[in-house]
């Protein structure tokens, strides 16, 4: 009698098992997961765009051109495509029409930054007063930068975000090597599935084979 008693009560553990599975499986990690998972990088992986966007602290960097009436912009950014820290240079005039229309500006060497004048950069929570006014000097924000030129009104520049990567449509016929590697992906996918499941939920089930 009391076996019985003792098995019906472990079966009422078990009955939540399948509650568990779910929000562990729904809510533990997904996105995480999703970066390594075969059958993401396999099917969606590979046909989300990318776009290149400033850092949070591009740690800008501003060089007069004196010689084209122009301004060299340096800046740290990266991209889903690209990702990690990318030092990049443009000039500010030159690139305008790209930037406004979301384009990449045409980029140059920032070791072009050599021997040219700097131009004071002051972060934007930055308890640093605000320098002579017959200089040249910016304050930079999280996606844009405002330029401060003697006798003209503030001007405010926004870094450049584009998209950097969209791939091509695959051509007709073109999937079959995505459709054959897919049950392979999916059972990858499946088994560390069973395998997170079974090793959260291992109190409940474990005592329950044991006796």
């Amino acid at each position: 009698m009391n076996s019985y008693i003792l098995l019906a009560c472990r079966w009422e553990d078990l009955r939540w098992l399948p509650l568990v599975a779910v929000l562990i499986l729904g809510g533990a990690g997904c996105k995480t997961y999703e970066q390594i998972s075969p059958t993401y990088n396999l099917w969606q992986k590979q046909t989300q765009p990318s776009f290149c966007r400033p850092h949070a602290d591009p740690e800008l960097a501003l060089f007069e051109m004196p010689k084209n009436r122009d301004t060299l912009v340096v800046y740290d950014c990266g991209s889903e495509q690209h990702p990690g820290s990318h030092r990049r240079a443009y000039f500010l005039e030159a690139s305008r029409t790209n930037i406004a229309a979301g384009r990449p500006p045409q980029f140059v060497n920032p070791k072009l930054a050599r021997g040219l004048p700097s131009i004071q950069v002051i972060k934007e929570y930055s308890l640093e007063a605000d320098p002579d006014p017959t200089n040249t000097w910016a304050r930079v924000h999280a996606d844009s930068f405002t330029l401060y030129r003697p006798g003209e009104p503030p001007e405010d520049c926004r870094f450049p975000v584009y998209q950097d990567y969209f791939p091509k449509p695959d051509r007709k016929g073109g999937d079959w090597w995505r459709i054959a590697l897919t049950p392979a992906a999916v059972t990858v996918d499946v088994g560390f599935g069973v395998l997170v499941v079974g090793t959260v939920t291992a109190p409940y089930w474990v005592p329950f084979l044991a006796n």
